[in-house]
């Protein structure tokens, strides 16, 4: 086998390096060289590729993007036990609050604006004097009972010459041992100008939009919707003293119950455009009726918010 000499120029030792010429070679001896050599290949690709296999293993590699994963939570309605802290009347995420004007505001605990309860009087010549209409009041909470109590004077008359006259009403909120919540607002008319008054009235006001959403009443499903450039009313006048009406019922969060006691006519209607059908409903009493208007609230079937990680 012919020898091929390599020389190193710069003066180092000798190297030499042999290989037979496999392509002048007998057949035996070039196959078994050739057999050689590629063994030789893959062992250097094998070396080659499990280098660079440790190569990324010692390299740090970065973080993959985290798994934004919103945590699940649960709504579990429960039925809890009403407790006055502060101002407010709270049981589980409700919270009823009463205001030194005497508006209620009935929060829900899940970002959407409250439901307002207002008291008025109307009476002659349409003078309509509104719970923010009243004067000197003075609002006080007795521990003993759990009852808040507002009392205010409220115009009878439009202004004459600087001179108007008043008439007194007073409202009660009582937490009652049981967890209801009873209402009361009485007037107090003098003798002398009864015949002025008209109607007493509550009404209840949602100020965003409750399209679609369930109202129980007298047995009966009712969902609020609206009319095209219209009112839509739901009249109630055989509604009965102490029949309960629950709103969204299948909204635990939200959900809770009237109970009109002492009224004569009590109206359930939505307005605005559709897809935006705002809901009141209007309690009102008529004069020689009575000289108080009442009602009750459950807010006892509340919710706790739970998070299951």
């Amino acid at each position: 086998m012919r020898e091929i000499k390599v020389k190193i120029k710069d003066g180092k030792k000798k190297q030499e390096s042999s290989m037979g010429n496999i392509f002048n070679a007998p057949s035996f001896h070039r196959k078994f060289a050739i057999f050689k050599i590629l063994m030789v290949w893959i062992a250097v690709f094998i070396c080659n590729g499990s280098f660079a296999q440790e190569s990324q293993a010692g390299k740090p590699t970065p973080p993959s993007a985290p798994l934004i994963k919103e945590a699940d939570k649960t709504l579990k309605a429960e039925t809890f036990k009403p407790e006055v802290k502060g101002d407010r009347i709270i049981s589980g995420n409700k919270s009823l609050q009463i205001k030194d004007d005497g508006q209620l505001c009935l929060f829900s605990g899940d970002g959407r604006k409250p439901v307002k309860i207002d008291f008025g009087f109307k009476t002659t010549g349409d003078v309509y004097a509104s719970i923010h209409d009243g004067k000197d009041a003075s609002s006080s909470y007795d521990k003993a009972s759990q009852t808040f109590t507002l009392t205010a004077n409220y115009p009878m008359d439009k202004p004459k010459a600087g001179s108007q006259k008043y008439f007194k009403a007073t409202q009660k909120v009582t937490l009652a041992t049981d967890g209801i919540i009873h209402v009361i607002v009485t007037r107090d008319f003098p003798e002398s100008d009864k015949q002025c008054f008209q109607k007493a009235y509550v009404w209840l006001c949602w100020e965003d939009s409750r399209h679609g959403e369930k109202v129980l009443s007298g047995g009966k499903e009712c969902t609020v919707s609206n009319i095209e450039g219209k009112d839509y009313w739901w009249f109630a006048e055989a509604h009965k003293s102490g029949e309960e009406i629950e709103f969204f019922p299948n909204r635990p969060e939200e959900s809770f119950k009237l109970i009109p006691k002492d009224f004569d006519l009590l109206l359930v209607h939505s307005k605005g455009a559709p897809e935006k059908a705002r809901l009141s409903v209007d309690i009102t009493r008529d004069p020689g009726k009575g000289d108080s208007i009442s009602y009750d609230l459950d807010i006892r079937n509340a919710v706790a918010e739970q998070t299951n990680k």
